[in-house]
């Protein structure tokens, strides 16, 4: 796994930046993206 740390500001925000433009306003990209990123187990 990547850490932020060795990944260059710029490139980190560009690629946040396109996440989440990808996700915007397309609910099937949202909840893949919240199933991805929900560690914990709980339902958001």
């Amino acid at each position: 796994m990547l850490t932020i740390s060795t990944i260059p500001p710029d490139v980190l925000a560009e690629a946040i930046n396109t996440i989440g433009e990808i996700i915007r306003g397309h609910a099937e990209n949202q909840q893949f993206f919240c199933s991805v990123m929900n560690t914990t187990g709980e339902s958001p």
